[in-house]
């Protein structure tokens, strides 16, 4: 592929602008080892104990969702959902100084960080919306007695795709 420099802007000499990741997508279509390093980087990681506990929960669908778990078990939850090619990790900073009064889950959507890839490629709002109901029912954050009724509140949070999911949750 011929792609611009960085000098002219993205421009090429006829006029129209190059999409470089586009044509990244295009030349490694199905290349998990190479999306991954566009999908979470280690950059974000501060080393064990510093992000939260991380957590693992195998879905129905058998994704492994990876998850992580600051503050008191026993304490409101606060689950927070990152955008589009970050990670769980993304929220470190803001999930530390919440940890004191809540219990705080920043998930890996699938296919992103520690979270396994669909096999199916199902990676619609859908199947998002599946993996984290899946987990607010298997980790019981509703707090749900047996005949239905709701003992707790609960809060969801998102940027970007994440604030998306959230909207498409709730």
């Amino acid at each position: 592929y011929e792609l611009s420099s960085a000098d002219d802007g993205g421009q090429r000499a006829d006029g129209r602008y190059v999409n470089v990741f586009n044509r990244i997508r295009q030349t490694f279509p199905h290349d998990e080892r190479f999306c991954r390093r566009f999908d979470s980087s280690p950059v974000h990681h501060d080393g064990e104990g510093h992000g939260g506990a991380q957590k693992t929960l195998l879905l129905p669908s058998g994704i492994v969702l990876q998850y992580l778990d600051w503050g008191n078990e026993h304490a409101p939850p606060i689950v927070l959902l990152h955008d589009c090619s970050e990670c769980a990790h993304n929220w470190d900073e803001v999930a530390r100084p919440l940890a004191a009064r809540f219990r705080v889950l920043a998930l890996d959507l699938r296919g992103h960080g520690e979270t396994s890839w669909s096999s199916a490629r199902e990676y619609g709002v859908e199947a998002h919306v599946g993996d984290l109901h899946e987990l607010v029912v298997r980790l019981s954050l509703n707090g749900r007695e047996w005949g239905g009724a709701w003992t707790r509140p609960w809060l969801l949070g998102g940027k970007g795709m994440g604030a998306a999911l959230a909207v498409a949750y709730a």
